[in-house]
């Protein structure tokens, strides 16, 4: 649909199982659930096109692609504009990496491990903060953890560049987009808290 409003249409359809989506300019944007690869047309309709040195990539938040599923390490981090790649320096015994362009966020031992994509900066989180679900990263330097207090699970919002963190509420899971959510919602009934994470300095 028009991103000023209006009514929806069909431009395409794609068989395949698709796991994440987004939108590149004048292009959607997607990757496949088995086996990866980074797909894209034209938003007015057409021919779906495999963009070249897609193989076995998966979107991260355009035009951020990487190797490895969900729920495994994230080997690679590609640029698909630039063709630029980056390998992740994956420590030994770290599973579950996820990565940012910049950072990234897995798990050693029941421990959480963060570091920068080229493993500087590393450092393994105290083992009261665990991990959330399969995905935990957002905006471009944020990941959602759990406060595992004696009396409860505290939502927290953790700066991987800073260490700072802050309690939220539970937060309200997101769509397939491939864009990690700059605002994160949580509230019952017609109330929601909504935390822009742009406005973060």
């Amino acid at each position: 649909m028009p991103r000023e409003g209006g009514a929806a249409r069909r431009v395409g359809e794609v068989a395949a199982d698709v796991d994440r989506t987004g939108i590149a300019g004048d292009h959607l944007v997607w990757s496949l659930e088995k086996g990866g690869g980074v797909y894209r047309m034209p938003l007015t309709g057409g021919t779906p096109e495999r963009l070249p040195g897609s193989d076995g990539l998966h979107l991260s938040a355009w035009p951020w692609a990487h190797e490895g599923e969900t729920g495994l390490n994230m080997t690679k981090i590609v640029n698909l504009e630039t063709g630029r790649a980056s390998a992740v320096a994956i420590p030994e015994g770290v599973d579950m990496m996820q990565c940012h362009p910049q950072w990234c966020a897995g798990m050693r031992d029941s421990r959480l491990v963060v570091q920068r994509v080229d493993g500087s900066a590393r450092r393994t989180l105290p083992g009261t903060l665990v991990r959330t679900g399969f995905t935990w990263l957002h905006g471009d330097r944020f990941a959602l953890f759990l406060l595992n207090a004696p009396d409860r699970q505290q939502p927290v919002l953790y700066d991987l560049s800073t260490g700072t963190m802050a309690a939220i509420g539970p937060v309200q899971p997101h769509d397939t987009s491939s864009r990690p959510s700059s605002a994160l919602f949580w509230g019952d009934g017609a109330e929601r808290t909504v935390l822009n994470l742009k406005a973060i300095p």
